[in-house]
């Protein structure tokens, strides 16, 4: 449609002119690029979802300036779809699997960019980016089907949600490994940056050399998520 053909477009300016993504943001003013993304991957159909994901995938791997905005929305479409796909006073039939497949399509967007813009990382932390993730985790309490004295049509059904599940979960580990390591990377740390059994205080100056990698190491160690 004419959603996904003027998305298109603005991918391509802003893969291919440098500094095209605030140009388009400042042309773009008026209607807010971002509530314009985000409507096409909350409303419309899946191929105006994936292509509204690669203009938010094309601007945040090659910028900063609008990074926190950027990360902003996706998390706020993340908690959107979270509270539709919540399995709270919801029999596992009702659950919206479409909202979960949009908030694997998401998370696996912000994955692709955090490996290309290791900033992305940072502002996914100072953004409550984590906390986000545990919510996904939480909401689908009771979420994934069983088998027991079903029929055979149901079993089918549960597997096909069953398999959508598994993906947000493992898409919801991904970002937080993304987040936290890096293997390309970890040559190019001193021995102290990639120190990850240490807590540190991360609003102390002192500690602002450190990746956002190992920030957000000591971060969810200082929250009790264990990291190996």
């Amino acid at each position: 449609g004419a959603y996904s053909v003027f998305c298109r477009i603005l991918k391509l300016v802003v893969c291919h002119h440098h500094g095209a993504e605030s140009s388009a943001s400042n042309y773009f003013g008026r209607l807010n690029l971002n509530v314009l993304l985000c409507t096409g991957i909350k409303n419309l159909g899946n191929d105006a979802c994936n292509v509204a994901l690669s203009v938010f995938e094309a601007i945040m791997s090659s910028s900063y300036d609008t990074m926190r905005d950027d990360v902003g929305s996706l998390l706020e479409m993340l908690r959107h779809f979270s509270m539709l796909s919540s399995s709270s006073g919801k029999t596992k039939i009702e659950i919206d699997i479409k909202a979960i497949r949009r908030e694997s399509d998401i998370l696996k967007m912000l994955e692709a960019v955090m490996q290309s813009n290791k900033l992305a990382r940072d502002v996914f932390r100072t953004s409550g980016g984590f906390e986000m993730m545990m919510r996904l985790v939480l909401v689908l309490k009771g979420a994934l089907p069983s088998s027991t004295n079903e029929s055979n049509d149901k079993i089918e059904n549960n597997d096909e949600r069953g398999i959508i599940i598994l993906d947000l979960i493992k898409s919801i580990f991904s970002v937080i490994g993304t987040s936290t390591n890096n293997p390309m990377m970890k040559k190019s740390f001193s021995d102290t940056d990639t120190a990850t059994n240490q807590i540190v205080d991360l609003d102390d100056d002192e500690n602002s050399s450190l990746s956002p990698i190992s920030k957000n190491r000591s971060f969810l160690r200082s929250k009790n998520f264990y990291i190996s």
